[in-house]
């Protein structure tokens, strides 16, 4: 076939033709699984479950807050003095609201809209972390670290 060519007029014999055969069925067998170690496992968050009536209060006090402070002004202010302001308005937006929350459950309302004003919102606590050096979001319920 890559031969070489023929420079006689005769024409080149024909190949025969086989009948093709069936190939014999391969089995394969599965490899093994070995845990990649460039591929980080999903990470639920740390924070807890909480309520759906925590995550509506939360939107309300979060709405009051918006609607009571100047945003321009809070962004003049540094990160320290940023968080004390919206502290103290939310607790007073809790006691006008007349909202019942014990104090520990007040503190992680306090830091998680505080959070959400001025950081990146629940990757915050994550990334105060110092063993965390990567995190990958991928979509709204999968985290890797």
């Amino acid at each position: 076939m890559f031969g070489k060519r023929s420079t006689g007029g005769a024409a080149a014999p024909a190949l025969a033709v086989r009948a093709p055969t069936p190939a014999a069925p391969v089995q394969r067998q599965p490899e093994p699984q070995a845990a990649d170690p460039r591929r980080p496992a999903p990470v639920a968050a740390p924070e807890p479950q909480r309520s759906e009536e925590y995550y509506q209060m939360k939107s309300m006090i979060f709405g009051a807050l918006i609607e009571a402070i100047d945003l321009s002004q809070l962004a003049k202010l540094d990160g320290e003095s940023a968080r004390e302001e919206i502290r103290d308005i939310i607790n007073e937006i809790i006691s006008l609201k007349n909202v019942v929350l014990s104090i520990a459950e007040q503190e992680e309302l306090l830091d998680d809209i505080c959070n959400d004003v001025l950081g990146y919102g629940p990757l915050e606590p994550l990334l105060a972390r110092d063993d965390i050096a990567d995190i990958m979001v991928n979509g709204a319920t999968r985290t890797f670290i």
